[in-house]
């Protein structure tokens, strides 16, 4: 009799638990772009636009936790071999996870997010923002007596070289090119060094170029002087170009 009810208790499910849901997985990607000390906006977290040569970034670090202990740290190109500015984890388990971006610039950091307990619950994407770390330095510039952009010399562009002791910190030339439009009229002769660091800084030149690139005005040596306030600024005067900055 005991072991009738034994078997019948078995098979009601009497006493018996049920065990619990496998967990649910999910791929998460990260987009980033950057927010400047004033405010502006550096890319869109798209191919077309990732906005990293504009802020001045050329790695990124990513700190993710998220459910059941799992942990990961990465170091990517901003603009990774996808051409996307951005990363994925495919596979991870769906749940909260807390993310800190950190955008670099000659492995240290300009800019930086933390973003907490975001509920992942299955495949999403997320546009983050990495917001500087560091006043910006607006440089004006003016063009020699009678001449403005784009008249009467066609001057289009802007160049610049900032170096740090005797290292090259920060251009937009070359393979980190992006264009700085020359201003007109001349109150709007500004561009801006993104999330600049305090350190001893010089110009090795400010250009203004034509259309083909070629240096029509510029200022070499120029020091850079920091303070507390955002932005920094400096003045550079420009003069014809009779040879190349040393």
């Amino acid at each position: 009799m005991k072991r009738a009810l034994v078997i019948a208790a078995i098979a009601l499910g009497v006493g018996c638990t049920s065990s619990p849901p496998p967990p649910a997985y999910a791929n998460l990607t990260l987009y980033w772009h950057f927010v400047g000390a004033q405010g502006q906006q550096y890319g869109n977290g798209t191919n077309a636009n990732t906005g990293c040569a504009q802020a001045g970034v050329d790695s990124v670090q990513v700190t993710l936790t998220g459910p059941y202990g799992y942990t990961s740290t990465d170091d990517s190109p901003c603009v990774t071999s996808s051409g996307a500015p951005g990363i994925t984890y495919p596979g991870v388990y769906a749940g909260p996870f807390t993310w800190t971006i950190v955008g670099r610039r000659n492995g240290l950091p300009v800019y930086s997010v933390t973003e907490p307990n975001v509920n992942v619950a299955g495949d999403a994407v997320f546009d983050v923002a990495p917001a500087a770390l560091y006043p910006d330095l607006n440089v004006t510039y003016t063009l020699p007596t009678g001449d403005t952009c784009n008249s009467p010399t066609a001057v289009q562009q802007m160049s610049f070289a900032l170096f740090q002791g005797g290292s090259l910190y920060l251009t937009n030339s070359g393979t980190s090119f992006f264009p700085l439009v020359c201003g007109d009229p001349p109150s709007s002769n500004v561009f801006t060094v993104p999330s600049l660091p305090q350190g001893g800084y010089t110009f090795r030149y400010v250009a203004a170029l034509n259309n083909v690139g070629t240096s029509l005005y510029q200022q070499c040596g120029l020091n850079v002087p920091q303070g507390s306030t955002n932005p920094q600024s400096v003045l550079a005067t420009l003069a014809v170009a009779t040879s190349s900055c040393p």
